[in-house]
């Protein structure tokens, strides 16, 4: 026979069973220094158990009381986002350190307007702190969990407001040592496709382009640099283009491995071969890296130790307050596969 659920206990209900007032199951549940005698502690930490009651979480964080739970805010909510492969080895290396440290870990998914309409959400106290993952440029959701005081990390960002840890790659050199690479393969015509302008990443990567470029003394034709979005579908119209100039490029570097898949397959339909007409490199290192015909050369950053990282730091702001914020920055490092190649003998 089937038994009825149990109803929930409350605080209240403790306090009546005792004959206590609540306040005082309360000191002996939050084992505050005001004096309880014994035989009353006892008596409440026998109904506590017999009423099956356990402690309001969100109460515990009004209170100011350590919940130890983490909160994700996506810069960007997209339907995908959990599947798609740059958040999903960050949330790896998140999921791993909180576990570690005792810590569980709760999405936020709603959008992120602005301050002043967002901000409020985050009053009640729910998490002991957020990782904020990848913001865009233009939003100031960094900035609004700054007002409210509470610990933040954030990731894939270093255009943060003073005071604030940020966990990241060297952007930068991770371009400038794709772009080097092709550069010693006698790549001369080199384009470079960058990702979403909103993502402070875009900027620092086309900069370590540039800083190759110019380190070898070559050009690049205004055509030949080009914003896209991170993302396959969205860059193959920009990829179709560059490879239909009367004098296209010897090789593209790119600002991640989905931009380079979508160039693998627009290269595919031209009948274009890659690495022999066409060399390609791309970033990030995720797993579909290496099931794309030919396997891609790309730059790794290491997402799931970046999203470790970011989440010790966040714990350490959490168990201690005064802890300065930290800047964490990794390095990125060179993976050459079959993509890239010598400059083809017959330029076009």
């Amino acid at each position: 026979m089937l038994q009825c659920c149990m109803p929930i206990s409350t605080l209240r209900d403790v306090a009546r069973d005792c004959g206590v007032s609540s306040a005082t199951v309360s000191n002996v549940l939050n084992n505050t220094s005001r004096p309880v005698h014994a035989r009353t502690r006892a008596r409440v930490l026998e109904a506590v158990k017999r009423l099956n009651y356990f402690p309001n979480a969100m109460a515990r964080g009004l209170q100011g009381q350590r919940l130890n739970m983490i909160g994700i805010l996506f810069g960007v909510i997209e339907p995908e986002i959990i599947t798609n492969p740059y958040a999903a080895q960050i949330v790896k290396g998140i999921f791993s350190a909180a576990a570690d440290g005792g810590y569980n870990v709760v999405f936020w998914t709603s959008r992120w307007k602005s301050a002043a309409a967002s901000a409020a959400a985050l009053r009640d106290r729910r998490v002991d702190g957020y990782i904020v993952l990848a913001p865009t440029l233009d939003s100031d959701i960094v900035g609004g969990v700054a007002s409210h005081g509470i610990p933040q990390v954030v990731i894939s960002s270093r255009y943060v407001p003073e005071g604030v840890a940020y966990a990241d790659v060297d952007n930068r050199a991770g371009l400038r040592i794709a772009t080097e690479h092709v550069i010693a393969l006698g790549h001369t015509r080199i384009a470079h496709i960058g990702g979403d302008i909103g993502q402070p990443s875009v900027a620092d990567r086309r900069q370590g382009f540039y800083d190759a470029i110019l380190g070898a003394n070559l050009s690049v034709p205004r055509e030949y640099d080009i914003d896209s979005w991170y993302m396959v579908e969205e860059c193959k119209p920009h990829v179709r283009a560059l490879l239909q100039l009367p004098q296209r490029p010897t090789a593209i570097v790119t600002g991640s491995d989905n931009i380079a898949v979508g160039i693998l397959q627009v290269a595919q339909e031209m009948g274009i071969a890659v690495p022999g007409q066409l060399s390609v490199t791309g970033f990030d290192d995720i797993p579909p890296a290496t099931l794309v015909t030919p396997q891609l050369t790309t730059v790794r950053q290491p997402l799931t130790e970046i999203g470790g990282h970011a989440t010790q730091m966040l714990i350490a702001q959490i168990e201690e307050a005064t802890r300065p914020a930290e800047k964490w920055v990794a390095q990125p490092k060179l993976v050459v596969r079959g993509s890239t190649g010598p400059v083809p003998n017959n330029i076009l």
